[in-house]
Parts: structure tokens; sequence; C-alpha cells
């Protein structure tokens, strides 16, 4: 036999992120990070980069979107319409019928910015593949003014 197979698989614990890049109508950039080191619900941090430290601290909650695919989803305007879509994930978004049906919602859930928070007392498969969310495209949105500040790809740390 070659290679480490006599090595255990990597832990489902380990840390998952996303580098979140401004969408067409903001300059919000961010790290998102993703573990489930802890018992129950995946922990969700979300680090503003300093220019948009007013708006994390203003805002204190905002709206992290999981989406199927791992493409983009801002392409035009990046205002949310209503396109009668839903989240397959009980999470406690407020607006989950919101959604690019070309790319749809699977996980919606909010993040404290201050604090960290639960993914909705869900826990993600930080995984590849199936339920994994590992190279899906990841959006924060702000419900206030109902625009994507940014998006990313999920990826390892």
């Amino acid at each position: 036999m070659c290679g480490d197979s006599h090595l255990p698989a990597a832990p489902e614990s380990a840390d998952r992120v996303a580098i979140i890049h401004p969408s067409s109508e903001s300059s919000f950039r961010g790290r998102l990070r993703l573990s489930n080191r802890a018992e129950g619900a995946t922990t969700t941090t979300l680090q503003c980069v300093d220019e948009w430290t007013g708006i994390c601290a203003a805002n204190a909650r905002l709206n992290v979107r999981i989406h199927k695919f791992g493409q983009p989803v801002s392409k035009g305007p990046s205002s949310i319409s209503s396109a009668g879509s839903s989240s397959s994930s009980g999470s406690d978004s407020e607006s989950d019928d919101d959604c690019d049906l070309s790319n749809p919602i699977v996980h919606s859930f909010f993040v404290n910015t201050k604090t960290g928070s639960r993914s909705g007392g869900l826990r993600l498969d930080l995984g590849v593949g199936g339920e994994g969310v590992v190279g899906r495209t990841v959006s924060i949105f702000d419900s206030r003014s109902r625009k994507i500040l940014g998006e990313g790809i999920i990826g390892w740390s």
C-alpha cells in the first residue's frame, strides 16, 4: 500500500473558512469561520475588515446564506428580489423566500458579528460533496438594506 492509508480520516471538527469579497454594490470584506469543535450546532464567526467594523457593529446580526452551488450569486445588482423559494434548513432566517433561483439557498442563519453564534441549532456537514459545505458559495446578506454585502467560497482553513 502507498500513502498514509493507516492514518485516521481528518476530523470532522476542523474549521472551514470563506474569505468574503464585496458584491457589486458594496465594499464589505470579511472572513467567515465555521467550526464543529464544540458539541451541538456549528459555531460561526464573522470577522469584518477595519472599514466595515462600523456596519458590523451597527448590524450586529447579518444573515449567512450557504448556496447549493459554488458559483457567484451577485452577478448584477446585489439587491435580492422575492423569488418564492425556501431554505431546506430549519434555521432562523428572517426571509428565506428571497433568493436567486439559479443558486438556491440550502442553509440560512444569522451570525452575531460581535459575539459569533450558532448556526440556528444546526450542525453543518463541514465536508465535501453530498450535504457538505466545502466548495459552496456563501453570501452575507443585510436584511435592513435587503442587499448582498459580499460572498465567498467555503474552503479549508
